[in-house]
C-alpha cells in the first residue's frame, strides 16, 4: 500500500471538505431544481468532461433523468441554450472556475431567465498560476448564481511528496459526486410532495 492508498485518502478527505463547506449549497440547489422540474421546467447540466457519456446518459441504470445534457454536440453545433427557459436550472461542471466557454453559457442562461449553479475549483488564492482568460475580467464563481467549490487542489494534483510532478486529479471524482449528491437531492424534494422523479 502506497500512492494509491494515499490517493484515496486524499480524495476522503476533499469529500469531506465538501460535506462540511457545500452541502448548504448543494441543498440550496436541489431547492432551485426541485422548483424547476415542480413547475414544468427543466434541469440542464453540461461538464468539462469529468464525465463520461455513459454516466450522465439518458436511460442510464440508476440515473433518474433529472438533468438533461448541455453540451456540444461531437460536430460543435448548438448547445441547446435556445431551449432554456425562464426558471430552470442549469449547472456547469468546471474543473477550476476559469472557463471562458462555460462563463460565456452561464451568462446566457442567466439572460435567458434561469438559475444558474457553478461546480469547480476555485482558484482565487492562485490567480497567477490560473489567470482568469474571460474578457469581461470575471469568473465562473463571478457570474452564476451559486458556486459549489469542489476544493481540488490547484493543479489538480493530489500526489506531490517524493515525485517530480504532482498527478492523481481530483476534480473529476468531485464533480462527479456532487452531481449525484445533487441529484439525491433533487429526488428527494420531488418525493417528499408526492412528486414523480424524471423516468
Amino acid at each position: 500500500m502506497g500512492l494509491g492508498l494515499d490517493y484515496l485518502k486524499y480524495v476522503k478527505n476533499e469529500i469531506r471538505k465538501v460535506m462540511e463547506e457545500e452541502m448548504g449549497k448543494i441543498e440550496m440547489a436541489a431547492q432551485w431544481g426541485f422548483e424547476a422540474l415542480a413547475s414544468g421546467g427543466n434541469c440542464w447540466h453540461a461538464d468539462i468532461g469529468h464525465m463520461p457519456e455513459l454516466e450522465v446518459r439518458v436511460g442510464r441504470e440508476a440515473r433518474p433523468n433529472i438533468f438533461k445534457p448541455l453540451r456540444p454536440t461531437p460536430h460543435g453545433k448548438d448547445v441547446r441554450l435556445s431551449e432554456v427557459r425562464p426558471g430552470d436550472l442549469v449547472v456547469l461542471g468546471d474543473q477550476f472556475d476559469v472557463t471562458e466557454g462555460f462563463i460565456n453559457m452561464a451568462l446566457e442562461a442567466k439572460r435567458l431567465g434561469a438559475k444558474v449553479v457553478g461546480i469547480g475549483a476555485s482558484m482565487k488564492a492562485f490567480r497567477d498560476e490560473i489567470p482568469v482568460r474571460h474578457p469581461s475580467g470575471k469568473t465562473l464563481e463571478d457570474v452564476v448564481d451559486l458556486f459549489i467549490d469542489t476544493h481540488a487542489p490547484m493543479g489538480d494534483g493530489a500526489l506531490t511528496e517524493g515525485l517530480k510532478m504532482a498527478f492523481g486529479a481530483t476534480t473529476g471524482i468531485l464533480n462527479c459526486a456532487i452531481y449525484w449528491a445533487l441529484c439525491g437531492e433533487i429526488a428527494e424534494n420531488l418525493t417528499k410532495r408526492g412528486l414523480r422523479i424524471p423516468q
